[in-house]
C-alpha cells in the first residue's frame, strides 16, 4: 500500500462524515462499515482493505481524533 495522508479528522458530531484519505495522488472515502476506499470523485469505485490496512486506519484515525481534541482543548 503506498503512502497515505487524512486531510480531515473525523468529526465527534452527528451527521458523521468520512474521512477521506489521500493516497497516491486520489482522493478516497474511508468507509469503516465496509472496510473500503471509495474514490471521492466515483464513490462506486472502491478498493476493499485486508484486515492489517484496515487496522492501520483505524490507528492513524483515533491518533487525529486524538490530535484534534487536544488542540480545541488547547483553545
Amino acid at each position: 500500500m503506498g503512502d497515505y495522508q487524512f486531510p480531515q479528522a473525523m468529526p465527534s458530531m452527528s451527521p458523521r462524515k468520512l474521512p477521506v484519505v489521500s493516497l497516491d495522488g486520489e482522493a478516497y472515502f474511508f468507509d469503516l462499515r465496509l472496510s473500503q476506499l471509495r474514490k471521492v470523485s466515483e464513490p462506486h469505485e472502491f478498493r476493499d482493505l485486508s484486515p492489517g490496512e484496515r487496522k492501520d486506519f483505524l490507528e492513524a484515525l483515533s491518533y487525529l481524533e486524538v490530535a484534534r481534541r487536544h488542540a480545541d482543548d488547547s483553545s
